[in-house]
């Protein structure tokens, strides 16, 4: 008994052996549990598979059947029809919901068996079929519709091509959904997605590689490519996709389509899954993908109804407005046949839509067609190199200058040492400089705090030319070079512009904006070239007026002395106006 207690209690443990099965046994659990999970993965991939083919035959049963008791039924036909000319059929009795809806589903079997582009068949379409003369004044009255997978739709899922997201059905139809059921559509199938979404591939490990329908070997796009390829293949008329970056633009591009991508928030989100939750600075918006523009256009306008906006209040409600998208569409076609007309060619790909909103006015999401070519309102657009934004505030346009002026001065600080002062200048006010005065006279009545980071780029491009270190008073760099701050080069700019209104050697549109201050009766400045004030009652506002030319040039201009304002000659007038600018901003 002793020698047994003391083999036991008396021997010394044997570390390494100890470790070494630890780390075995911790191997070899990590494995099984990462078995475990793959496996877990494996099965809900092959059931989703196996739901995806069970859908699949019964949608292909259900066609035979149709097809043998309406051999009447000219596919053909139905598939060659737009949009348009489908819907009007559709409501005159020509065509019947249920010719029309197999018609396309026939064709989207065909087309999945080439390109994999379709998820899972709606089963529920054929229920709504039977209730389709419910809504016969809907707009989209009998149209079969194709959905992105991440749409929700009741009873299905949307897993964004994710495994993780599997077997969770969605509890009711995103707000989409009931709108196009409200119009009369039938969303019937659900198309292929990349994982993520956020690819321009289009495949996932679930449903696998969705194919281009012009070349196999070629992809559909992302992340909207499953509809991309099924509407470029004939298997859809109408399709609603999903884009934050291109997801809608780029599978269209790549399959001969249309797709159009609405501001953020113009569509209800409300029942679209996403990848990324919390997202508020890029947002995602759905939008329509067709074979022609007037598809979209119509779908827009069946989309934006009363209904969408009693769904989902965060939706501003603002209709459709198919004037002003008619009176655009005319305008630009009128330009296009004057430039024809000249043997020139309107540029369509580089054409921007800019909408300016007035007060309290919302954003007005607009499509023009021109030339069967769709082109859509933005938030900025760039004109002579000057980006404009739908604000005016040019918030966008000072950031690329700033950009740009900032890499020319990395460039040149690299060479410095290298360089003169006299050199360093010229190449400064030649690359930098010359760029802080493009088109400045548009920054006029603009807050401080917005032309800042340009005054901030004139700093370092002085303290660039002394080669001074970051933190130098810049003031007495300015003065020696003589250099007016930004905001002086600003009004500099906007007082040579009023000159020439007041002489009468400016464009009509500038001579027009500005008057001659008269006296009610005779004074000794009756002479003194002053301009009359713009009354502040005509607008609503001092912020509106304080950018206005009309209001800025007269107020500027009889702060200038008189020797400036009654000089005969632009050159005179400069040489007058400098110095006086230069004494009021640097002393």
């Amino acid at each position: 008994m002793d020698n047994y207690k003391q083999l036991v209690f008396g021997a010394k443990p044997k570390w390494t052996v100890i470790l070494t099965a630890t780390a075995c046994g911790a191997s070899v659990l990590i494995l099984l549990l990462k078995w475990f999970g793959h496996q877990q993965s494996w099965n809900k991939i092959q059931k989703a598979k196996v739901r995806r083919e069970k859908s699949l035959q019964r949608a292909e049963h259900a066609v035979c059947q149709f097809n043998e008791s309406h051999p009447e039924t000219d596919t053909s036909l139905i598939l060659s029809l737009s949009l348009a000319e489908l819907s009007k059929q559709l409501k005159d009795g020509a065509l019947t919901p249920q010719a029309v809806f197999h018609s396309y589903m026939e064709k989207t079997l065909e087309v999945n068996r080439r390109l994999n582009c379709c998820t899972e068949v709606l089963l529920e379409s054929w229920d709504q079929l039977e209730d389709i003369d419910s809504h016969k004044d809907g707009l989209l009255y009998g149209v079969p519709v194709s959905i992105k997978e991440n749409i929700g739709y009741k009873g299905h899922d949307s897993t964004c091509g994710v495994i993780c997201k599997l077997d969770l059905p969605a509890t009711g139809d995103s707000v989409l959904v009931e709108v196009l059921k409200r119009q009369g559509a039938i969303p019937f199938v659900k198309t292929n997605v990349p994982q993520g979404l956020l690819n321009f591939d289009c495949g996932n490990p679930i449903y696998g590689l969705t194919l281009n329908p012009h070349n196999p070997q070629k992809t559909s796009g992302g992340s909207s490519g499953g509809e991309g390829a099924l509407i470029g293949g004939g298997g859809s008329v109408l399709g609603i996709g999903s884009d934050i970056g291109g997801s809608i633009r780029i599978p269209s591009s790549f399959c001969g389509i249309c797709g159009f991508k609405p501001t953020a928030n113009r569509l209800s989100l409300l029942g679209a899954s996403s990848c990324v939750r919390g997202q508020k600075s890029v947002l995602s918006s759905l939008g329509p993908m067709a074979r022609d523009v007037d598809s979209l256009a119509l779908c827009m306008h069946a989309l934006l109804c009363d209904h969408m906006f009693i769904l989902d209040p965060t939706v501003p409600p603002i209709p459709f407005n198919q004037q002003v998208v008619n009176r655009i569409s005319a305008c630009l076609a009128d330009i296009s046949v004057w430039m024809t007309d000249h043997h020139l060619k309107l540029n369509l790909g580089k054409t921007e839509l800019l909408f300016l909103p007035g007060k309290d006015c919302p954003f007005h999401d607009l499509a023009i067609t021109v030339d069967n070519s769709i082109v859509s309102s933005s938030q900025s657009a760039k004109n002579l190199g000057v980006i404009l934004d739908n604000t005016l505030s040019f918030s966008t346009n000072i950031k690329a200058v700033t950009r740009s002026c900032r890499f020319m001065l990395y460039n040149i600080r690299r060479v410095r040492p290298c360089l003169t002062q006299e050199a360093a200048q010229v190449l400064i006010q030649a690359l930098v400089i010359s760029r802080l005065d493009y088109c400045n006279s548009l920054l006029a009545g603009l807050p401080a705090c917005a032309i800042k980071p340009l005054q901030l780029i004139q700093n370092a491009a002085a303290r660039l030319v002394f080669n001074f270190p970051k933190f130098s008073h810049v003031t007495p760099l300015l003065r020696s070079l003589h250099w007016l701050p930004v905001e002086a080069r600003i009004r500099y700019k906007t007082m040579v512009l009023a000159y020439g209104a007041v002489r009468g050697t400016a464009p009509p549109y500038l001579q027009a904006l500005i008057r001659p201050y008269t006296q009610t009766r005779a004074l000794r400045s009756s002479t003194s070239g002053l301009l009359a004030s713009l009354p502040l009652r005509k607008y609503s506002s001092r912020s509106a007026q304080s950018k206005l030319f009309a209001a800025l040039a007269p107020q500027w201009w009889n702060k200038l002395p008189h020797d400036a304002r009654s000089a005969e000659s632009i050159t005179t007038f400069r040489r007058h106006l400098k110095p006086h600018l230069f004494k009021e901003y640097l002393g």
